[in-house]
C-alpha cells in the first residue's frame, strides 16, 4: 500500500456512522474510485468542507490496488463551484453530469480527456449567465463521442454533402443521418434547426456554449435525441435519478 496523489472531482457522498463519509470521486490519475474519510462530517476534522459533492479538490489517499474502498488521507479544494450549490437549476445539471460519470465508468481507469471535459462542464455550469442547458448537453455528446459513440453529424451519409435541408433522418443505431433527399423512413426525422444546434454543440467545448439561447422547443426536442442515442448505445446510464430527486425538491420549496 502507497500513498498516492490526484486531482478529483466528488461524485457522490454517503454517510458512513457518527463521523465518516464514504465517497464516490472521479480522478484525473486513476478514474473513479471510491473513498472512506474518517472524520469527514466532523465540524473539527481536517476534511470539514472539503468534500462536499461537486467540489474539485487535490487527494492524497492510501492506495492498495485491487481493494474496493481505499482510504483518503488529506484533501485540499481546488474549486468549491459555490454558484452550482447555491442555485437548484445549476446543481440539477451538475448532478446530471456527475450521474453520467459515475454510472458511464466502470472501475479504475483512468481517462484524463473525460476528467478535463467533466471540470469544464462544472466550471461552465458554475461561470456563465444563461445557456446552462447547452453546458450539459455539449458535455453529453462529447461524453459520447470519448466512449466511442460519437454521433455522426459532419455529413450525409449518403451523398456525402454537409449541406442540410428542412430536415434530416437521424440514425439511432450508428449515430449517422441522411439529408431529405437521401433519407428513408426507417429513421428519426428531426428538422434542420434541432440539427444544426446538436452539430454545434458537439463541435464546441462545454464551458464555450453558455450565453446562447435556444428555443425550448428545440432544446426539448435534442434531449430527448440524446437521451435516447445514450442509452441506445450505454445500457448502464439506465434512467437517471438525479432529475426526479430534484423535481421533488422544488416542489417541496413551492409548498
Amino acid at each position: 500500500m502507497a500513498l498516492a496523489k490526484s486531482e478529483a472531482v466528488v461524485l457522490k457522498s454517503q454517510k458512513y456512522g457518527e463521523t465518516t463519509k464514504i465517497l464516490t470521486l472521479y480522478t484525473l490519475a486513476f478514474g473513479k474510485i471510491q473513498v472512506i474519510a474518517k472524520g469527514a462530517r466532523s465540524t473539527k476534522g481536517k476534511f470539514w468542507g472539503s468534500l462536499e459533492t461537486l467540489n474539485y479538490v487535490s487527494i492524497v489517499f492510501y492506495r492498495k490496488e485491487n481493494r474496493d474502498l481505499q482510504f483518503l488521507s488529506q484533501a485540499d479544494i481546488i474549486k468549491p463551484f459555490l454558484r452550482i450549490r447555491n442555485e437548484l437549476g445549476r446543481m440539477s445539471l451538475a448532478m446530471i453530469a456527475c450521474e453520467w460519470i459515475n454510472r458511464g465508468e466502470q472501475g479504475e481507469s483512468n481517462n484524463p480527456q473525460l476528467f478535463k471535459l467533466l471540470v469544464e462542464t462544472l466550471s461552465g455550469l458554475n461561470d456563465v449567465d444563461s445557456g446552462l442547458k447547452n453546458v450539459l448537453r455539449s458535455f453529453q455528446l462529447h461524453f459520447l463521442e470519448l466512449h466511442g459513440f460519437k454521433p455522426q453529424l459532419e455529413q450525409c451519409a449518403g451523398c456525402r454533402s454537409e449541406a442540410v435541408g428542412d430536415f434530416v433522418y437521424f440514425h439511432y443505431e450508428d449515430g449517422s443521418y441522411h439529408c431529405d433527399k437521401c433519407g428513408n423512413g426507417e429513421a428519426v426525422k428531426i428538422s434542420s434547426t434541432v440539427f444544426q444546434v446538436m452539430r454545434w454543440l458537439s463541435e464546441v467545448r462545454p464551458h464555450q456554449t453558455g450565453n446562447t439561447q435556444v428555443a425550448a422547443s428545440t432544446g426539448n426536442e435534442i434531449d430527448e435525441l440524446i437521451s435516447k442515442y445514450a442509452h441506445y448505445h450505454i445500457e448502464s446510464l439506465g434512467a437517471l435519478k438525479v432529475p426526479g430527486v430534484l423535481a421533488q425538491i422544488a416542489e417541496h420549496l413551492r409548498q
